[in-house]
């Protein structure tokens, strides 16, 4: 290296053949580029130099991992960051809101990397999820509701902490998305775990000793079995959703006025559709227990009040492998008519689809009185269906299922009509709706409706495509039911 009076470097020479020329300005210690001569060939420095950023930010973009934009696993968790709300009652991004949220991700990583769930799923980290926006309830609600449909998240998890000088306080949240729950309108939407919790802040994970905050330490174990439990109940595996909601409901330190209704909800949910499904109404007598003790805790649940409804509208009917009326029992029916009446008075969550979910179940009120009764009992149940429908038109997807199953009930009620053709209609609107066992279940109505009509072929071709249903996912009890009926109708025509 040469400096010379002018202060100019002229080689510093390097083994692959390049060097810098410059001048270096000795009353400010700068280097004062001037050009780069690599292999002989100068270039000016600048130029040069934005050239090797762009190079070096395009190799860190393909070599550094990625964010993901949506989860891919068949069941899925985002835990959010917590926002902390100041004395304005403004959300805030902080430290605490985030490392509490860590928390309670890793605390949930730890409990479904013991369960050996056969299912593949994900659970995301508030580094992924960010925090969800909002001042209220409600604005929190339709935040995640967003942020679940775009990440393609089962259950979102997120809340907030209320900051003071005396003592912090945190509500934790969570939200169960449409998708991987269509079967299960009644669970869907938003969800608090119960009254808020006090938290010691600045929040250090490392630091947290349950023994000194129990009702907290009992929240987090609560909100980790619900978890567990929703994912074996996305999968329909009912028997053991029920298992993790029991021990959430017996986890010590949960006291039954610190919001423990969410939990009899699930309880009662789990058992009306064990008895529906095995059309056995021995759980119902424990479902409606839970769904009272929900009320107990909180008389204007509005969740609880339909679960109810509902129970008291299955016992009405009597057993369900009779189909006749003749046994119906008139004051559990008008029991069920009040409770679902009085739920349209309470204040609930625009999610959890209360209205709808009345008139679905008014419409098969309406519908049973139809069939035992004289008066315009049927046009009042056609109404109520057809509400159910044409909100689900309206552009509400978590009414899928639901609004599956009205046409099923219009296509019923035409049927008893005399109208086949408008119940065969009716049954196909309602097959392409509906969870794949049911869509079995009402292409075999269609095809019976075509033997009455003595419109063999399209009967075979709809028993038919039950059985493909059916094979399809796996359900080889009813496959071979669909196929005995399909040996039938072909024996009988011959």
């Amino acid at each position: 290296m040469t400096e010379q009076d002018s202060d100019e470097i002229r080689t510093i020479d390097t083994q692959g053949g390049a060097y810098v020329a410059g001048q270096v300005d000795t009353r400010g210690g700068q280097f004062i580029g001037r050009d780069l001569k690599i292999f002989n060939v100068s270039l000016p420095m600048m130029p040069v130099v934005v050239i090797l950023v762009a190079v070096i930010l395009v190799m860190a973009y393909l070599v550094l991992p990625k964010r993901p934009k949506a989860m891919t696993g068949l069941f899925n968790i985002a835990v959010a960051e917590f926002s902390v709300l100041n004395s304005e009652g403004q959300p805030l991004r902080t430290e605490d809101g985030k490392k509490f949220a860590e928390f309670l991700h890793q605390r949930l990583v730890t409990e479904f990397a013991g369960l050996g769930l056969t299912i593949p799923y994900e659970i995301w980290s508030p580094e992924y999820t960010g925090l969800i926006p909002g001042g209220d309830p409600a604005e929190r609600a339709r935040s995640a509701g967003a942020l679940a449909d775009r990440i393609n998240a089962n259950i979102l998890v997120y809340g907030v902490i209320n900051k003071a000088e005396d003592s912090s306080r945190v509500y934790p949240e969570f939200y169960v998305n449409y998708r991987g729950f269509e079967q299960a309108q009644e669970i869907t939407g938003e969800h608090e775990l119960g009254k808020s919790i006090r938290l010691d802040l600045p929040f250090d994970p490392a630091q947290f000793q349950g023994v000194d905050n129990p009702a907290l330490t009992a929240r987090i174990q609560v909100l980790n079995l619900i978890t567990v439990g929703l994912a074996y109940y996305s999968t329909d595996n009912l028997n053991q959703a029920l298992e993790y909601f029991s021990r959430g409901e017996a986890t010590p330190g949960w006291l039954s006025n610190a919001g423990k209704e969410v939990v009899y909800l699930l309880l009662g949910n789990t058992e009306a559709r064990m008895a529906s499904q095995a059309k056995s109404p021995e759980l119902l007598e424990s479902a409606l227990a839970h769904y009272e003790r929900a009320l107990s805790i909180n008389p204007d649940y509005a969740r609880a009040k339909v679960g109810r409804a509902g129970v008291y509208y299955l016992l009405a009917l009597g057993d369900p492998n009779v189909s006749s009326f003749d046994t119906v029992n008139d004051e559990l029916l008008d029991q069920a008519d009040a409770e679902y009446e009085a739920a349209l008075t309470f204040d609930a969550p625009e999610s959890a689809n209360i209205d709808e979910k009345v008139h679905f179940g008014l419409g098969q009120v309406y519908l049973v009185r139809a069939q035992i009764e004289a008066g315009e009992w049927t046009v009042r149940a056609k109404n109520e269906f057809n509400q159910v429908i044409a909100a689900y038109q309206s552009g509400d997807p978590r009414l899928t299922d639901l609004a599956g199953h009205a046409y099923a009930r219009l296509g019923l009620i035409a049927l008893l009509e005399g109208d086949a053709d408008n119940a065969a209609s009716n049954y196909e609107m309602a097959s392409k709706l509906v969870t794949p066992y049911w869509q079995g279940i009402y292409k075999a109505r269609i095809g019976e409706i075509y033997v009455d009509v003595g419109e063999i072929d399209l009967a075979l071709r709809a028993f038919q495509e039950a059985v493909q249903i059916a094979e399809q996912f796996g359900d080889e009890e009813s496959a071979e039911r669909y196929l005995d009926r399909v040996r039938e109708i072909e024996a009988n025509t011959k």
